[in-house]
């Protein structure tokens, strides 16, 4: 199950990564109109954050590990966090 920190300690798991990324564009501090507006979104936040250029083209997986590439979450082991967070 894949499961993401964020910088502000907020800890959200899913059962795939396809799942997670439902979930964070559906709670998160903005309603995005689709998945290329959050996409696009994130890459400007990777920007001006960490200045760190990422790729946002890959599948679900690839695009939480360039978040983390460029420091906006942490990438859980889930045996470490079994409960954490909302799970879908």
């Amino acid at each position: 199950m894949p499961t993401i920190t964020w910088s502000n300690d907020k800890v959200e798991t899913a059962h795939s990564w396809e799942a997670l990324l439902d979930l964070v564009m559906s709670t998160g501090w903005v309603t995005f109109e689709d998945e290329d507006e959050f996409r696009t979104t994130m890459q400007k936040r990777a920007w001006r954050w960490s200045h760190t250029r990422i790729s946002i083209d890959g599948d679900a997986a690839d695009l939480f590990a360039e978040f983390e590439r460029a420091n906006l979450i942490v990438i859980c082991d889930c045996k470490q966090y079994p409960a954490a967070g909302k799970t879908v």
